[in-house]
């Protein structure tokens, strides 16, 4: 980041700092992303999101990052602020929108195409559900198969980057 600023005789004065509040470093972060092949299509929509306050930057506690039933992504401003954190739920926002898809087909092929949103979100909290139950009964409370994908994206986009 470049300050400007005016010393004691008027003139012009230059100083630049690294980025060091949260949203600095999510845009440099995501800049970089878009200069990486594998994660440029990922990090302009993520960038897009950020613009339309649908990727915040939130105190999470001890997690890195949440996806929302709306699809709403929270990045924990202390720690969360990572190409692999953002990649896993950026994947979560792909798994989403597969559910919602197979609710507007499933809706369409039973003759009731305005039911479509309704049964791609209850198809969604119910995958969220599964997820959340099947965490528990692997012994990896908060880590479901759902989680399994995301991470592995999340690894895959890191190591291919060489960001992180």
């Amino acid at each position: 980041m470049t300050i400007y600023n005016y010393d004691g005789n008027g003139r012009l004065m230059t100083i630049t700092v690294a980025a060091n509040n949260a949203s600095d470093r999510l845009t440099k972060l995501l800049n970089q992303l878009k200069k990486c092949p594998q994660a440029a299509g990922m990090a302009n929509s993520l960038t897009q999101m950020q613009n339309s306050g649908t990727l915040v930057l939130t105190n999470l506690g001890g997690a890195d990052g949440s996806t929302s039933l709306t699809g709403t992504i929270s990045i924990d401003s202390t720690y969360g602020i990572t190409a692999h954190n953002l990649a896993h739920e950026y994947f979560h926002t792909i798994q989403m929108g597969m559910f919602m898809s197979a609710g507007q087909t499933g809706a369409g092929a039973s003759g009731f195409p305005s039911a479509g949103p309704f049964l791609g979100a209850a198809a969604w909290v119910g995958a969220r559900d599964y997820n959340a139950v099947a965490s528990i009964f692997n012994g990896t409370p908060g880590f479901g198969p759902l989680d399994v994908q995301a991470e592995a994206f999340g690894q895959q986009i890191s190591s291919q980057c060489g960001i992180d």
